[in-house]
C-alpha cells in the first residue's frame, strides 16, 4: 500500500506541474513556445484528474488532498471559464439584445443531399433555433446559403464575409471585414442601431486545428503499442502547433480592430481554442465573457469527438450588462449554439 501511495503522490505532483503549465498558456505566445498551448487544451481532463486525486486522498484521510484543492483554487479563473456557477439571470429591459453564436458546419453536408432535403432541414433548423424566441442578432460560422437562412429565420438584414454571417433585426449602419490570409477563415463586423444606441458586433471564425478525424481514429483503433498510433499522435501535435501560429496572427488583427472601435462591442464566434489559450486572452482582454458572467454548469460548446471543449464565445464590452447565458442543446452541427441576453444597462 505504501508503494501505491508513493506512486499516486508523484502522479499528483506531475498533474500539478501540468496544470500550472496550462495556467500559463494564456500568457505564452505559441510562436515562441507552443507546448503550453497544447497542454491548455487538456485543462478539463487535468481538472477531472485533480478531483479524482482529492477523492483518493480523502478516502485514506490523507492531507495530500490539499495539494490538488489548492491547485484548483489558485486557478479559479480557469475553473470558472469551464464550469459556470451562476444560478440566476437578471430581468430584461428595453435595451436588451438577444444574441446567438453558432457554427453550423453540418448544414454543409445536408446541402449535398439536394435542394429539397436542404430546404426541409433548414426549416427544422430555423424552428429549433427560434423555439425560445428568435435572437435579434445571429452570428453563424461556416454558413451556407445565407439568403435561404435569412428567409427561414425571418431576418431583414444580413452581412456575409466568406463563411461568417451576421443576421440581424436591427438596421446596419456600417459594415466591414478583417481579412485573414486564407480562403476559409474571416471576421465580419457590423455597426447596428439598437433603439437610440449603436453597438458594433464582430463574428469571428479562427483557424481550426483539424484533428477531429485523427482523434476519432485514435479513440476507435488506437493502440499505444503500435507505431501508427504514435504517428497519429504526432500528427495531432503538429496540427495544433501549426494552427496556433495562424490563430495568433488572426487574433492580433481582431484585437487591434476591437481596440479601435468607436462603439461598445459584442464579439461572437468559433475561436477553435479554449479559455486556457493565448488566442482567447488576446481577444477577450478588457471584455466580459458572458459564460463567466451568467453561465451555469459545464461550458462545453463543441459536440464533436473531443469532449469538454469550450471553443465558442460571446464576449461583451464592459459598458454593456450581461443578463443571461445559455448553451442550447441542439445537434444540427458539431457545435452547440450559445445565446446571451445583453443590455446597455442604462448607459
Amino acid at each position: 500500500m505504501r508503494i501505491i501511495k508513493n506512486m499516486f503522490k508523484w502522479g499528483n505532483v506531475l498533474l500539478i506541474l501540468a496544470t500550472f503549465l496550462a495556467y500559463l498558456s494564456p500568457y505564452i505566445n505559441p510562436e515562441q513556445f507552443w507546448l503550453p498551448s497544447f497542454v491548455g487544451l487538456t485543462y478539463p481532463f487535468l481538472l477531472f484528474g485533480h478531483i479524482l486525486f482529492i477523492i483518493f486522498w480523502l478516502t485514506f484521510k490523507n492531507k495530500y488532498f490539499l495539494f490538488s484543492l489548492a491547485c484548483i483554487l489558485l486557478g479559479w479563473s480557469h475553473f470558472t471559464g469551464f464550469i459556470g456557477l451562476n444560478l440566476l439571470a437578471e430581468p430584461s429591459d428595453d435595451t436588451t439584445i438577444h444574441v446567438m453564436s453558432y457554427n453550423v458546419f453540418r448544414l454543409k453536408k445536408v446541402r449535398k443531399k439536394g435542394e429539397e432535403v436542404f430546404d426541409q432541414e433548414l426549416g427544422k433548423f430555423a424552428k429549433a433555433l427560434k423555439k425560445d424566441g428568435k435572437p435579434a442578432i445571429f452570428c453563424s460560422q461556416e454558413t451556407v446559403r445565407p439568403n435561404q437562412v435569412q428567409k427561414k429565420m425571418g431576418y431583414p438584414h444580413f452581412y456575409k464575409d466568406k463563411g461568417v454571417t451576421i443576421f440581424t433585426d436591427y438596421p446596419i449602419l456600417d459594415k466591414g471585414a478583417i481579412e485573414f490570409d486564407n480562403p476559409i477563415n474571416s471576421c465580419a463586423w457590423v455597426d447596428l442601431k439598437v433603439k437610440n444606441k449603436t453597438v458594433r458586433v464582430y463574428n469571428v471564425h479562427f483557424k481550426s486545428n483539424r484533428i477531429s478525424s485523427t482523434a476519432d481514429k485514435l479513440v476507435e483503433k488506437g493502440n499505444l503499442q503500435e507505431k501508427k498510433t504514435w504517428m497519429d499522435i504526432g500528427s495531432i501535435l503538429r496540427n495544433v502547433r501549426a494552427a496556433n501560429f495562424v490563430r495568433v496572427k488572426q487574433a492580433k488583427k481582431v484585437a487591434a480592430h476591437i481596440a479601435n472601435s468607436p462603439h461598445p462591442v459584442i464579439v461572437c464566434g468559433d475561436f477553435n481554442d479554449t479559455p486556457q489559450s493565448y488566442i482567447y486572452n488576446l481577444v477577450s482582454t478588457g471584455l466580459q465573457d458572458t459564460f463567466k458572467e451568467k453561465g451555469f454548469g459545464l461550458g462545453t460548446t463543441y459536440a464533436g469527438s473531443i469532449p469538454a471543449l469550450r471553443i465558442d464565445f460571446i464576449l461583451a464590452d464592459p459598458k454593456l450588462k450581461v443578463l443571461d447565458y445559455e448553451i442550447v442543446n441542439e445537434d444540427y452541427s458539431d457545435h452547440y449554439p450559445i445565446t446571451s441576453l445583453i443590455s446597455f444597462g442604462g448607459n
